[in-house]
């Protein structure tokens, strides 16, 4: 960039963090955003840092009557937050499913181990936050199906007509360092949080 860059970190809640972009007071925006066309019209993305999609999070023990293909004989709860793409493109799979809506993955994941619900619906990589978040052992949970119903890119909010600051952004992303960094974290047999990367 040619200057001293100083990180001042500022947290935003999701109904503001576009306006804050477009009205210059943040320079960058980097949370689970997913890349869409609509967005793109008033903001610039970076390239994709991750790739996620909607699973169900269920107990280890339970996974297998989940079947969206063969369907269950059961009446199945799945707990789901209000208001997002997993309500919007997901509920069809599971037609007969009894939706239970929860204000936030916590909620929905202490719902799921006192067996209130039989699973929670949302991106998979935030759902494994989730369990981390609360100290629970990632070995009592799985994430089905392996491969997600949905492919959601995450991407960094940046101000338009930027160009000097969207490749600075997107060459750090794209980096070696940032490649093992992400290994480091998402590797399904050694990371933090095993999740299968599909970049």
């Amino acid at each position: 960039m040619g200057k001293p860059i100083k990180l001042e970190l500022q947290e935003v809640s999701l109904e503001e963090r576009f306006q804050l972009i477009k009205d210059g007071k943040i320079d960058i925006v980097c949370a689970a955003t997913t890349i869409n066309n609509d967005r793109e019209k008033v903001v610039y993305f970076s390239i994709p840092f991750f790739t996620t999609g909607i699973q169900l999070l269920v107990k280890k023990t339970d996974a297998e009557k989940f079947n969206p293909i063969k369907g269950t004989r059961e009446k199945i709860s799945i707990g789901l937050l209000e208001g997002t793409t997993t309500e919007q493109e997901f509920r069809p799979i599971y037609p007969n499913a009894n939706w239970q809506t929860v204000t936030n993955r916590t909620e929905g994941i202490n719902q799921l181990s006192e067996g209130k619900i039989d699973a929670i619906a949302s991106d998979g990589i935030l759902l494994l936050g989730a369990i981390w978040q609360q100290n629970k052992n990632f070995s009592e949970f799985a994430l089905i199906p392996k491969i997600p119903f949905t492919f959601e890119n995450y991407g960094c909010i940046l101000p338009l007509e930027n160009s000097d600051w969207d490749k600075f952004v997107d060459t750090t992303i794209a980096s070696d360092k940032n490649t093992q960094l992400l290994h480091q974290w998402f590797d399904p047999k050694k990371g933090k949080f095993p999740y299968e990367s599909f970049r």
